[in-house]
């Protein structure tokens, strides 16, 4: 298994990732950004309740972590998940009218008018 892969010069990576809490009935958004050498420059916690499925809280992640970033006027940032469906499915851009499908459609949209680097 690769380790963390820093970005190219200039560039930041933002790792985001979702954990599911059947206790609290809660999904935990955490998001962060860290420089070319590893060190951390902003982090994000977002709590949503009532839980929600494991594929809508990896994609409501990515659209954290997008507005959040864009939100911040960054644009020269890689972005990072562990959840290879979600980060497919968005590049796909297959219409997909599932919970899932629609925050995917709203992360593309923030994307492709926010992000250009």
């Amino acid at each position: 298994m690769l380790g963390w892969q820093a970005p190219a010069h200039g560039r930041f990576k933002c790792n985001m990732d979702a954990s599911f809490s059947h206790q609290l009935n809660r999904t935990e958004i955490g998001i962060c950004i860290r420089d070319e050498k590893g060190t951390f420059v902003l982090v994000k916690s977002i709590p949503i309740s009532p839980m929600c499925s494991i594929a809508a809280g990896e994609a409501l992640a990515l659209f954290y972590a997008l507005e959040w970033l864009s939100d911040m006027a960054f644009d020269n940032v890689d972005f990072s998940s562990d959840s290879k469906v979600i980060i497919d499915a968005f590049h796909k851009n297959m219409i997909d009218v599932t919970e899932t499908g629609c925050i995917l459609s709203a992360c593309r949209r923030l994307f492709s008018s926010q992000f250009t680097n």
